[in-house]
């Protein structure tokens, strides 16, 4: 039969204590280019959407 009693780890860091953390600089990079890919391509589609239309059916379409 299994062991149901539950053990209190130690925390490796306390209320308060700074954690040390890093970035990295290629995965920043990285994810600040696929959301512009992806804002583009958002107005992309929504200029082929609205075609001749016009600027007030694009602007209609975003904040409906």
């Amino acid at each position: 039969m299994a062991n149901l009693t539950h053990e209190v780890v130690p925390l490796a860091f306390q209320p308060g204590d700074m954690i040390p953390f890093h970035l990295n600089g290629g995965i920043v990079a990285a994810s600040f280019f696929v959301s512009l890919i992806g804002a583009i391509t958002t107005v992309e589609l929504l200029q082929r959407r609205t075609g001749a239309k016009g600027w007030t059916t694009w602007y209609a379409k975003i904040w409906r």
